[in-house]
């Protein structure tokens, strides 16, 4: 269904190992359709910490060496679109239990039918997993402040796109 075509990096790496795989059961259950005003937005995203976007970085050999963390997370998210499926959206995500907000990778909303199919899409989600080279998989968070988010998620997104807004694990 996705291409990671544009990625020349999906080679193995220690992600990659058959064991770390994605399964359907790993994955909670899809939210249903959003309805506006009863069922809210929801999104299915990887949560990514600094040092996970740190490792992605030096990884890809982008940017200079010595550069720092806090420039890490630039050329991060000026580059990783190039190597996500076009579909693929930046949020940030509340994690909970005080550990703050985490940038995220969205890969499905249940804003549409269409995205919500990509839930169901293992496949799409364990190469996306093993390009951002995260161990987790996605998990689906409700979105409670989300000024463009509607308009974003109004169909799948074909651009490096951004979703504003803050979002919460359910």
């Amino acid at each position: 269904m996705c291409s990671l075509s544009r990625s020349p990096t999906i080679a193995m790496n220690k992600f990659s190992d058959p064991e770390n795989r994605i399964t359907a059961d790993s994955i909670p259950p899809s939210p249903p359709l959003r309805v506006p005003g009863k069922i809210p937005l929801r999104i299915l995203a990887f949560p990514m910490n600094g040092e996970d976007i740190v490792r992605w970085v030096d990884f890809h050999k982008l940017g200079r060496e010595g550069l720092g963390e806090h420039m890490k997370y630039h050329v991060f998210h000026k580059n990783a679109g190039k190597y996500l499926p076009r579909y693929c959206l930046r949020a940030y995500v509340d994690i909970g239990k005080g550990r703050g907000e985490r940038i995220a990778i969205v890969v499905a909303t249940n804003n549409s039918q269409e995205s919500l199919d990509l839930a169901q899409d293992i496949e799409s989600i364990e190469r996306v997993r093993v390009e951002l080279q995260l161990a987790e998989p996605p998990r689906w968070f409700r979105i409670i402040n989300n000024s463009d988010a509607l308009w974003l998620m109004h169909r799948v997104v074909h651009f490096w796109g951004y979703l504003r807004g803050v979002a919460c694990e359910i």
